[in-house]
């Protein structure tokens, strides 16, 4: 351990840069095996789950990792708090479940039979062996669902930046189509939604009290008739249909000519080219969309279900009655810790299979859509400031190279994240260039 310790105090895998951010922790680099000395920041997940308000780093427990062993114990206390979670969540009728076997276990001890055997010990172990059965299959697909609702989700925004990216040529109609679709996905993002939630949805714009009025004027009323009424249960889906309609409305043939390039590609090309890659990634948004629905229903039976707990209920309660020879303390610790095993197994599982419906290991779609279009337009501005960078010191007689590219990269590592965009300049721009 020593030696371990010594090795990793002479060679850190992980350096802390500060960052001028509020509430969120310094950014964490990772080095390169190909460029250990330009180290890369680590990269964030797309996708947001309800899971991180439990990560919450704005409080003094952030604080503890300066001490000794702090980062051990703040993980252990993140753990504990996962685990409560799962056990807080755990529906209300298994309360009379565990209430049934401390029943159980206190007429053993009443009756004196902790030294009898009473329940035949293979008909135990049996049901043992199809409870595990049963809890292994079931978390196994809801795994699997969840991973597919992960695709599903992906591929909707990256064809969101895939529309987007087809009118950089025009900056004026990339503006109205990231306005109009970041509307769109907070729409089906509070349609997906389940019902006992939907009072607690927030607004669908990024902007603060963002609705209809933070959209362009002329697509307003089309807006207000298509998007999803939640009282009458009216799907937002012809919303996607009708993007077919403004991007046709957005598009300039002649600016699309003349950022291409008239001797290299024809007019009719372009907009054929144009027309094809809208309709493949309209087409994927609609099909992630009707695969969005199926979320919406439920995953298993409500027979399965109720067989799945009463084999553990059955398993649990006989518990007391098959272990022979034991103290009263030690029985009655072994079978709160079954049940709680079991119960909370299945709790699990049972969160995993409806990753949009429970609060803790949910995704929290709003929330993702929301970083998702913010990034974008960070990434737009970000290029913007790349083609300033580059432009400037082309004035200077210096050409795109890769020691250039570096001294970008460099530069973007020295400068705080939120004195990077949205204006494309940062601060100290001019005294690096």
């Amino acid at each position: 351990v020593g030696c371990g310790l010594f090795h990793f105090a002479m060679h850190p895998q992980y350096s802390v840069v500060p960052t001028n951010s509020d509430g969120e922790p310094p950014d964490v680099f990772y080095e390169d095996p190909r460029m250990t000395h330009r180290p890369y920041p680590k990269r964030k997940p797309m996708l947001v789950t309800n899971n991180e308000k439990l990560m919450d780093t704005s409080g003094w427990f952030f604080n503890m990792e300066s001490l000794p062993c702090g980062a051990s114990i703040k993980e252990t206390y993140y753990g504990i708090r996962i685990v409560v979670s799962i056990f807080s969540g755990m529906p209300r009728r298994h309360l009379m479940h565990f209430l049934l076997v401390f029943i159980s276990y206190v007429l053993v001890v009443l009756t004196g039979a902790v030294q009898l055997e009473l329940v035949d010990t293979s008909f135990f172990r049996a049901v043992g062996l199809l409870l595990a059965v049963l809890l292994s299959l079931r978390a196994e697909n809801g795994v699997a669902r969840r991973q597919e609702l992960m695709e599903g989700v992906l591929d909707m925004m990256n064809s969101a930046g895939n529309l987007l990216f087809l009118f950089q040529f025009n900056p004026d109609s990339r503006r109205k189509l990231l306005d109009v679709l970041e509307f769109i996905f907070m729409d089906i993002a509070a349609w997906a939604m389940p019902s006992t939630r939907r009072r607690e949805r927030p607004p669908y714009s990024l902007c603060e009290n963002g609705d209809l009025e933070y959209l362009p004027e002329e697509y307003r009323e089309t807006l207000f008739m298509l998007r999803a009424k939640h009282r009458a249960n009216i799907s937002p889906r012809p919303l996607l249909l009708w993007l077919r309609d403004l991007c046709d409305d957005l598009f300039d043939p002649d600016l699309a000519c003349q950022s291409a390039g008239s001797e290299k590609v024809d007019k009719i090309s372009i907009i054929s080219k144009f027309h094809q890659n809208t309709e493949r990634e309209i087409r994927t948004l609609l099909a992630k969309f009707d695969f969005l629905l199926m979320f919406r229903e439920s995953f298993v039976t409500d027979q399965f279900r109720w067989m799945l707990e009463t084999a553990i209920f059955v398993y649990v309660v006989l518990y007391p009655w098959c272990v022979c020879h034991e103290s009263n303390v030690v029985l009655g610790a072994t079978t709160v810790g079954m049940a709680c095993v079991f119960y909370g197994l299945n709790s699990l599982t049972e969160q995993l299979e409806d990753p949009l419906h429970h609060q803790s290991q949910s995704f929290d779609l709003t929330k993702t859509f929301r970083t998702h279009f913010r990034d974008l337009e960070r990434d737009a501005n970000m290029r913007e400031f790349a083609a300033d960078w580059l432009r400037d010191y082309g004035k200077l007689g210096v050409k795109a190279t890769q020691e250039l590219h570096n001294k970008l990269e460099r530069f973007f590592t020295r400068a705080p994240r939120n004195q990077v965009y949205p204006n494309g300049k940062a601060a100290g721009y001019c005294e690096a260039v």
